[in-house]
């Protein structure tokens, strides 16, 4: 069975499954796997907050998923076929910029399971 951090690299490296791939390939934005991304990432952070330093290919595909994500799906032909509202799809770049943040600067900007809440709450804007 993979550990957290292998599920990670999975879904950063766009593996067989993966919201990334979901996006890029199927041009599909599946709530549960980007809740579930989101929620892989929200609990490495909570269990490594105190780490010292970045780990490179982690950092990479944080970066990249964090940064990728709202440009790809951002274009009006991917809107047009999953049928978001605006609130969603602001609310969930959000939530990616607050993983970042949290990742690089070492800040959580949430205390305690509040990021959990606030994933949770993608669930109602659909």
């Amino acid at each position: 069975m993979k550990n957290i951090k292998e599920k990670i690299l999975d879904e950063v490296t766009a593996g067989e499954g993966s919201f990334l791939i979901e996006i890029r390939i199927e041009l599909n934005w599946d709530h549960y796997k980007f809740q579930n991304l989101l929620l892989l990432l929200n609990e490495f952070l909570k269990t490594n907050e105190a780490g010292d330093y970045l780990e490179r290919e982690l950092s990479a595909g944080i970066w990249y998923v964090t940064n990728f994500i709202p440009h790809w799906t951002s274009h009006g032909s991917f809107r047009k076929s999953n049928n978001y509202s605006e609130e969603y799809y602001r609310s969930a770049y959000e939530l990616l910029e607050f993983i970042a943040s949290w990742y690089f600067m070492g800040h959580c900007p949430f205390i305690g399971d509040d990021m959990n809440s606030e994933i949770m709450k993608l669930r109602e804007l659909i």
